[in-house]
């Protein structure tokens, strides 16, 4: 059960974690961290990883409480006779608590009167119950005063009544329960209070409607958030903790890494630097502000891989970076598979699977370049954040060039291409997580044909409050040496299989020469409330990608719903399908379709709600339909203000014929998002008045995902644009409708 909001501050504490060794000392040295179950308790020991013991030796070991109030807690484990790992531990067994709990039960609980003062032999009372009573207003507990006279025998808590209006007591289980739901009136509607539903909020309520059968309620599914514990007013129906805006002010340590230096032995100062990366982040502080600065070079020892870094805090990040953006290439590959499902790791972060509790946090990277073939890179922590920093390849197999999950994690101005599994950028159980600004191109990936699995450039897959903002997925298509057991999906794969995918928002998206759908909502569960502002498709080159999609299709069954709002499609098929399995809802609005090779929208008997729409030469039969909806246009678009993809000319026709004299098409032209803005915060999703264009950081781009690569496809063609100078990043887009891109932003 959930510990009540009165003592939740003092109900978690941080135990040692350090080892005891019973009759040995050389047992321990490296840690494993696993989550378990025991006595009823979430738990997460720390204790020594094989091989490190010997046979038959018993390990007595801290426990690790995420709740308890314990101030001493221990149990054992047994080395086996091979000495390779040892045997399953025992319970955790509690010796002690802290000021004003005792042990009951195996169980730290709170005393409201005097936990052990004087007593009569045989005495009985009563006491008030707080720990293990869920949603209970009074509980109370028989205590008998010991022959000895010196202290209480306390007996269990029985609960008298509940806290919640809409819970009762289950008197023979001696739990609160939720109250069975009453007869209603059919169609009827209230609102009820959420309950577990949203961290952090302090009111929140969601609807329930009455069935048809008058005998039960349909719950609503989004909890609305009225307000906050932390006081701070909730942010797109989020409540966002406080002081979650920090960054590196370099209050505490610079310390320094050169590949160059003799040996590993320095002191990590600027005159006697360390070789290696590992050891200057062991240096860096927990009190936060801490800076380690690599040096150019490349850097491919095992302990240059960055591996479970030393948190800052929220007010003082700490910090690791390149001297100079891009000269950093760590390409060090350490065996180190207790982080990961993976053994070979080049970049691993992890929260340990204790989300909230245990996760690193407060780290910045800045200008990196994590580069390897055979290792793994993956990010799942809270409030970190990545700037200018590249992922290059990933391993064949069911990986990706990044995988990420976590919350509050944002990666800013960067880039991911090469080889990588099933996608280049993975996104797995992650909520508040922002892409700006990023370049993504996936290089082929998987190639095993003994597994079906989807494959594409980037995916928000069981992740929910996302943003997608001023990203680019370019020049990508399936692996032709896959042998076909492995599916191509296409840009954005949105999905889940049962677990929430909802609130996700991709804004000023551009996806060039991607062969497949732009985004895909699947998935065996729901994907739901997904909004895309301001997005460009465009299909110009079949040497590149070789079958084209749609701006959006949804499939797979489930319920999905999905609102667009200023599309510009370019030489797709069909600006949407809606197929037949499931219950699908499409919002199209203010969109622009060129060059469609079929009709705008393929429906297969769902809800699509378009108006405002132009289509041109788009013809209609069964299932097959143009724009249709109010406010329908039928220009031909490269007449009318469609010149280049990122943007509709200013006085056209186009860009009046939207709703409200609105613009028809995608306006992709602004930087969205204040930089170094985490999900939440002010400025977070703004549009501002700083143009996009020219790309930022896209010689170096270019350097390392054409020139590094061997790469000459696509953007890193070689030769002169249509502007006259080298073809470049921002060329290839502003250029892709046969234009020349405009003199603001190219230069010959």
């Amino acid at each position: 059960m959930r510990l009540n909001n009165k003592f939740i501050n003092q109900a978690i504490l941080i135990l040692s974690l350090s080892i005891i060794l019973m009759g040995y000392q050389n047992c321990g040295g490296s840690f494993e961290a696993v989550p378990e179950i025991s006595g009823g308790k979430n738990l997460t020991s720390q204790t020594p990883v094989a091989p490190y013991c010997v046979p038959g030796r018993q390990a007595t070991v801290d426990c690790h409480l995420a709740i308890g109030n314990a101030k001493e807690a221990s149990r054992t484990k047994f080395c086996n006779e091979s000495g390779t790992a040892y045997s399953p531990v025992a319970a955790c067994v509690l010796e002690s608590c802290l000021a004003n709990f005792e042990v009951s039960g195996n169980s730290c609980v709170h005393m409201i009167t005097n936990p052990d003062p004087l007593c009569q032999s045989t005495t009985v009372d009563q006491i008030s119950c707080v720990d293990q009573v869920d949603f209970a207003t009074i509980a109370e507990r028989d205590r008998t005063c010991n022959q000895d006279e010196q202290s209480y025998t306390v007996g269990e808590c029985i609960i008298k009544s509940c806290e919640k209006p809409d819970y009762e007591l289950d008197t023979i289980n001696n739990l609160c329960v939720k109250i069975k739901t009453p007869i209603c009136n059919a169609n009827e509607t209230d609102s009820i209070s959420c309950i577990n539903d949203v961290t952090g909020a302090a009111v929140a309520t969601r609807t329930r409607t009455c069935n048809q059968d008058e005998q039960s309620y349909t719950m609503g599914t989004v909890c609305n958030i009225q307000s906050c514990n932390s006081g701070l007013p909730p942010v797109d129906n989020v409540c966002i903790p406080p002081n979650n805006s920090g960054g590196n002010t370099g209050s505490g340590i610079t310390y320094y890494v050169d590949v160059t230096a003799p040996n590993d032995n320095g002191s990590g100062s600027i005159d006697s630097p360390k070789k290696r990366i590992k050891s200057a982040i062991d240096l860096m502080s927990t009190s936060g502000g801490d800076t380690v600065i690599i040096k150019p070079g490349v850097y491919n020892h095992t302990l240059d891989a960055i591996i479970a870094p030393v948190s800052g805090t929220a007010s003082d990040y700490n910090l690791i970076k390149a001297e100079v953006d891009g000269t950093v290439i760590i390409s060090g590959v350490r065996d180190h598979s207790d982080f990961s499902y993976y053994s070979n790791l080049n970049l691993s972060i992890s929260d340990y699977g204790v989300k909230n509790l245990e996760a690193p946090k407060y780290i910045q990277f800045e200008g990196l370049h994590f580069s390897s073939r055979t290792g793994s890179k993956s990010v799942s922590g809270q409030y970190i954040k990545f700037l200018r920093t590249s992922f290059e390849k990933g391993p064949n197999g069911n990986a990706y060039v990044l995988s990420i999950g976590g919350s509050y994690l944002l990666f800013e101005d960067c880039f991911f291409y090469g080889e990588g599994g099933r996608q280049a950028f993975g996104l797995y159980e992650g909520d508040h997580v922002i892409l700006r600004r990023a370049v993504i191109r996936h290089d082929h990936g998987w190639r095993d044909t003994g597994k079906m699995e989807p494959q594409g450039v980037a995916t928000i897959y069981n992740s929910n409050f996302v943003e997608f903002q001023n990203v680019i997925l370019l020049d990508s298509s399936s692996d032709p040496n896959s042998g076909g057991s492995n599916w191509w999906y296409g840009g954005v794969t949105m999905a889940t299989n049962g677990v929430n995918n909802q609130n996700n928002n991709i804004r000023g998206l551009i996806q060039l020469n991607v062969e497949g759908t732009f985004s895909i909502a699947g998935g065996s569960g729901n994907v739901n409330n997904i909004q895309m502002d301001d997005v460009a498709a465009a299909w110009t080159d079949q040497s590149i990608y070789k079958n084209k999609g749609s701006l959006i299709n949804m499939d797979d069954g489930a319920t999905k719903s999905v609102s667009v709002n200023r599309a510009t499609v370019h030489g797709a098929d069909a600006m949407a399908y809606l197929n037949y399995s499931g219950i699908y809802t499409l919002n199209m609005k203010n969109s622009v379709a060129s060059n469609l090779s079929g009709s705008a929208f393929f429906n297969g008997n769902q809800t699509l709600n378009e108006a405002y729409n132009n289509c041109y030469e788009t013809p209609s039969t069964q299932y097959y339909t143009n724009c249709q909806g109010t406010g329908a246009t039928f220009y031909d678009p490269f007449l009318n203000g469609l010149k280049y993809l990122p943007r509709i000319e200013p006085g056209s026709e186009l860009s009046t014929a939207g709703e409200d004299g609105g613009q028809v098409g995608a306006q992709i032209t602004k930087k969205i998002g204040v930089s170094g803005t985490l999900y939440g915060e002010p400025g977070y999703k703004d549009r501002l008045n700083e143009s996009l264009w020219p790309w930022p950081h896209q010689d170096r781009i270019k350097q390392e995902m054409c020139t590094d690569m061997g790469v000459t496809r696509g953007f890193c063609a070689t030769g002169n644009g249509l502007y006259g100078g080298p073809v470049n990043l921002t060329s290839y887009i502003w250029e892709a409708l046969g234009s020349s891109c405009p003199s603001e932003f190219c230069t010959p």
